[in-house]
């Protein structure tokens, strides 16, 4: 929950989110639930049902303190949910602020309820982002993809080394 924004989350959620919409938090960690707050602590990793869990959400928010280029973020965007993340490591190269997602302008409490409210408030937006998500996996992040372009840089590179 720390190292995921997690608790900063859950804190804009109660002080301003609470009445316009639930939380649902997966964690394995130990959270207070609060009002509209739903702790999912039961899934670990390769669970078939946070597909589900993801699939039915408005949105995935990260506001994540450190990561690299998590897989919560890639399923969201693979199912068309809305991502709403931290700009720390390659996320903001995922959602591609204001494409395919929002890219948090800081880790205040105040932008993540400002985010998550102008996507509640605008169901059309939300709609297409979380679409123009699901094209941006299928067309540019693709492990098929991705994987043989790296392997067309390594053959590059390799080119020019003496055997």
């Amino acid at each position: 929950m720390e190292r995921k924004g997690g608790y900063d989350l859950l804190e804009a959620h109660q002080r301003w989110l609470a009445d316009r919409c639930e939380l649902v938090l997966v964690t394995q960690d130990r959270v207070t639930p609060g009002r509209n707050v739903r702790v999912v602590d039961d899934i670990r990793p390769g669970d078939g049902r946070i597909g589900g869990l993801i699939a039915g959400s408005d949105l995935l928010v990260l506001p994540s303190r450190l990561d690299q280029w998590p897989n919560a973020v890639m399923e969201a965007m693979a199912y068309g949910v809305t991502p709403v993340v931290a700009a720390v490591g390659g996320m903001p190269e995922m959602v591609d602020n204001g494409r395919a997602g929002v890219v948090l302008p800081d880790r205040s409490l105040e932008s993540i309820r400002d985010a998550v409210a102008s996507l509640l408030d605008d169901p059309e937006r939300r709609r297409r982002l979380g679409e123009s998500a699901r094209r941006r996996v299928e067309d540019y992040l693709d492990v098929r993809l991705t994987a043989n372009r790296l392997f067309d840089q390594i053959r590059s590179a390799a080119e020019g080394l003496p055997n």
